[in-house]
């Protein structure tokens, strides 16, 4: 076995264990907003894109029954078409909306330390911005409240174009 394999071997297993503690920490922090049900305005959201049988509409075609200006303009079609997607797939459901934010919170740490680690070629920057974006707070509504937690996705999109 030569020293380029053993080296390849042992960054493939560092960053396999890196991505499960990342896995590991985001759940043990917000693991709990599973078990949350959908606030007032989420079940409007999820009102307005039932009438649709495709998750790709124009928002503007929707009767928002609260706060129209919310659903077309702050929040946009991303919000929008992502969500219609999860409700087509797996209906009215929190649990798997709330496991769905989660999963969107890790990929935007992984990406988030590839790209710390891309642009200051520093594998310490790349890991500890990883574990600090995987468990800090700021932005947590994101999570439990989904219907906003496409900035995460957003976040994840643009990392990957670094």
């Amino acid at each position: 076995m030569s020293h380029n394999t053993l080296r390849l071997g042992i960054t493939s297993l560092l960053c396999i264990l890196y991505f499960f503690l990342i896995v590991f920490l985001t759940w043990h922090q917000f693991g709990q907003i599973t078990q949350l049900s959908f606030f007032i305005d989420d079940w409007a959201l999820i009102h307005g894109i039932s009438q649709y049988k495709t998750p790709f509409f124009d928002p503007l075609s929707v009767p928002w029954t609260y706060a129209p200006e919310r659903f077309t303009i702050r929040e946009g079609p991303l919000q929008i078409w992502y969500t219609s997607i999860l409700y087509l797939h797996y209906g009215a459901n929190p649990t798997i909306f709330h496991i769905s934010g989660l999963v969107v919170k890790i990929i935007a740490a992984i990406t988030l330390s590839i790209a710390s680690y891309y642009l200051s070629k520093k594998w310490l920057i790349g890991v500890l911005s990883g574990f600090f974006f995987s468990v800090m707070y700021v932005g947590s509504y994101s999570m439990y409240w989904f219907n906003v937690y496409t900035v995460y996705l957003f976040i994840s999109l643009l990392l990957i174009t670094i």
